[in-house]
């Protein structure tokens, strides 16, 4: 997909701009400076970087009010692009993200789907601001910057295989925290003890189980009635039972409270779109009926979402307060119950120390089994992080495979930026270009891109690497028709002398590939005595200066 036209028409349907674009080669927007004292402000505020923007708004990028301003919200982008050799006239409305194809409305994500519009790869070649790393905006590279990345060099089986491999790491993290959280309850065991501790309680188990055999033996031999031993038996399980319930009637208590203190808070931050819009007035402001639609339209949603969330709260806390009622009366039933047996068992001393015995057996049984559980999930976390240990393992043999595979292509992209580095620069640097597979790793992440320039001291060496890739791609891409360079990817220490040589080599694979290069570019940053890198400037689709600004006025910050 290219740009061959974009018109600017403010709300008022007036043309403001109209702006060709070359199909081939590069179009520049040049800034010119008119007040040599005053650099930064003529080139800063002049439209060259919204007018990037603007082009990438028609390349579906999302709204961004740092973009569309209040001055400009509502105004309207008019292009003629190209895609698959045909021609399409497309509009959007700025702030509303309101498409139109050949006078057919689209939302943004089916304006996407037509277009073919992956936008994690076209922000690999579109820049409107400097990047912080050769492949990513980001400092570290994300599993979308890489599976873009690879996706744009035809490294397809690496893109696929890759977010595989981050998925496999992703759950071995997960299952690591389980498994330490399950650990922790056992304090400083180690994993490596978990067999023997499993071993040994439930060893315990037995023997307290022989234990209770032997007491009730021991207590037949007193010649107990079966009546009795019946009393002995049934007052440690409604004891048992009775704790439970009290267990679960203090949760259920808190459960209620915090129901009823999220309601609370909840209330106190309520706020119609009618009460802020007394605020405004008090304090004087008008405001726009679109805002305050907005505002209707917060509030309505306001009350479908968050009201519904408090009255489902508010059925919750019904259904647990019953629950509370039915749990006391269980309370007041098992504990009535428990007195009552108790009241039979305390006639004997033999029958007070029988149940003293068999209720301190039970509770020793009871903890052991609630450990022998415990042991278990830990057992089932260990051979799950352990199984999937070995998937990762298994993985990275598949990994290296594809990657090896890759071998010869990557070679080519060294040999391209060792060559394009020797164009740069007159002196002695040398460039090395990397797509390392590393070692495998549970946490790591397996590759690292690396360019690495020897003989280069200078403090632009940083934003010229960044170049360099940028260049690599639009020459090689088969998945995207342009790059798009704002002035601030050209700024960082970079030294004329390589900006003239970065823009020449990006002219000639505009050319030669049938691609387009937009750039933005400042006059102050421009070599002029270079014929060559003047002949493509000089040739700019627009220029634009303080007092020739895009939108003929300046936004306000």
């Amino acid at each position: 997909m290219k740009i061959l036209k974009l018109t600017i028409e403010n709300s008022n349907n007036e043309k403001v701009r109209e702006i060709d674009f070359k199909e081939t080669g590069t179009s520049v927007i040049y800034g010119k400076i008119t007040k040599p004292n005053q650099i930064k402000e003529t080139s800063n505020s002049i439209g060259k970087s919204l007018l990037l923007k603007f082009v990438d708004y028609i390349f579906a990028a999302n709204e961004d009010p740092n973009v569309v301003k209040k001055e400009i919200n509502g105004w309207t982008l008019i292009a003629i692009v190209k895609y698959e050799n045909k021609e399409f006239k497309v509009k959007r409305k700025l702030g509303l993200s309101e498409m139109e194809v050949d006078g057919e409305p689209k939302l943004l994500k089916d304006y996407k789907e037509f277009f073919n519009i992956n936008r994690s790869v076209y922000n690999k070649q579109i820049f409107v601001k400097q990047k912080s790393h050769i492949i990513s905006s980001r400092s570290e590279p994300t599993l979308e910057d890489y599976l873009s990345f690879f996706s744009l060099l035809d490294l397809s089986d690496l893109a696929i295989i890759t977010g595989e491999y981050y998925k496999i790491q992703d759950n071995l993290k997960e299952l690591k925290k389980l498994e330490s959280q399950l650990i922790s309850v056992f304090g400083n065991i180690k994993p490596k003890e978990i067999n023997e501790k499993i071993f040994l309680t439930n060893q315990n188990v037995q023997e307290k189980e022989d234990e209770i055999k032997k007491l009730n033996k021991k207590i037949s031999s007193l010649e107990l009635s079966e009546e009795k031993l019946h009393f002995i038996e049934s007052y440690s399980d409604k004891s048992y039972e009775l704790k439970k319930i009290k267990s679960f009637y203090e949760a259920t208590k808190l459960e209620v409270n915090r129901l009823k203190e999220f309601i609370e808070e909840s209330d106190e931050i309520d706020i119609s779109h009618s009460q802020i819009n007394l605020l405004y007035k008090k304090a004087k402001i008008d405001i726009p009926e679109m805002v305050k639609r907005r505002f209707e339209e917060v509030e309505g949603f306001y009350n479908t979402v968050f009201l519904d969330r408090k009255n489902t709260h508010q059925k919750k806390i019904m259904e647990l307060e019953n629950r509370k009622e039915e749990l006391e009366t269980d309370i007041t039933i098992k504990s009535a119950e428990i007195d009552e047996i108790a009241k039979i068992i305390s006639v004997n001393k033999i029958f007070q120390e029988a149940i003293k015995i068999y209720e301190e057996k039970s509770l020793e049984i009871q903890q052991l089994k609630y450990n022998q559980g415990d042991l278990a999930r830990i057992e089932k976390a260990i051979k799950s992080r352990e199984a999937e240990e070995l998937k990762l393992t298994n993985e990275y043999v598949v990994v290296k495979q594809k990657y090896d595979k890759y071998e010869e292509l990557i070679k080519k992209f060294q040999k391209f930026i060792y060559s394009t580095v020797k164009e740069i620069y007159t002196e002695q640097v040398e460039a090395f270009f990397s797509i390392e597979l590393k070692k495998i790793h549970k946490v790591n992440r397996p590759f690292k891109v690396e360019l690495n320039l020897t003989g280069d001291g200078g403090e632009g060496v940083g934003e010229v690497k960044k170049l360099i890739v940028d260049l690599m791609v639009f020459k090689y891409n088969s998945l995207v028709e342009l790059l798009v360079h704002d002035s601030s990817c050209y700024s960082g220490g970079i030294d004329k002398r390589q900006i003239a040589s970065i823009v020449k080599i990006a002219n000639n694979i505009a050319l030669k590939e049938n691609k387009q290069f937009i750039l933005s570019v400042n006059d102050f940053q421009v070599r002029k005595d270079d014929k060559e890198l003047m002949a493509i400037l000089d040739d700019r689709i627009i220029e634009l200066a303080e007092d020739d600004k895009l939108l003929k006025f300046t936004m306000k910050e």
